[in-house]
């Protein structure tokens, strides 16, 4: 009998330290965004959530939905913000932000002069776009694809200033946040 007591004496004490030693520690949240969150909002985000939480130390990691989503999944990150769709029944997703997709041309394209485009004429057309994996890019591709239109894919990369830069100097077309 004695030995059960001495033993939860222990781990009392045990745990006590582990309080004492954690008192002055901050709390930590690691938070996830795809890459045009990241550009656009996260810092606002965080700065917002760091005056509110002042004992709260923020991590921060971008990249594109499909890796923050394997990232939530394997407990690497607590929070994600993502403009795709999330697939794992395994996470909650709340829409927070309404945001809206918009095709961009240089002003050398002939459809920079045009009021009206219409959506047959965009399957000639040569495109940046963004890396597999990515939200916008999942989502204009179903869209293309939901319409019978294939996409001439001419640029693909992880940057929308890199797909900023090749619509200006390539002439090509991309479909890209708005908020870009």
């Amino acid at each position: 009998m004695l030995f059960f007591y001495a033993e939860a004496v222990v781990k009392q004490f045990d745990d006590l330290e582990e309080k004492m030693f954690n008192i002055n520690k901050k709390e930590k949240i690691r938070i996830g965004s795809t890459i045009t969150v990241g550009e656009c909002m996260l810092s606002n985000i965080i700065n917002t959530f760091i005056k509110k939480e002042t004992d709260v130390e923020v991590y921060s990691y971008v990249n594109n939905t499909r890796i923050i989503e394997e990232k939530l999944l394997n407990s690497e990150l607590d929070i994600g913000i993502v403009e795709g769709q999330i697939k794992s029944p395994d996470l909650i997703h709340i829409p927070e932000v309404s945001d809206y997709l918009v095709l961009i041309c240089s002003k050398s394209h002939p459809f920079a002069s045009k009021k009206i485009i219409n959506l047959k004429e965009l399957g000639s057309e040569r495109f940046a776009v963004r890396e597999k994996g990515s939200g916008t890019r999942e989502l204009f591709e179903s869209y293309m694809a939901d319409k019978g239109i294939k996409l001439n894919i001419a640029f693909e990369g992880n940057s929308p200033e890199a797909i900023k830069k090749e619509v200006i100097n390539n002439n090509y077309l991309a479909v890209i946040s708005i908020r870009l």
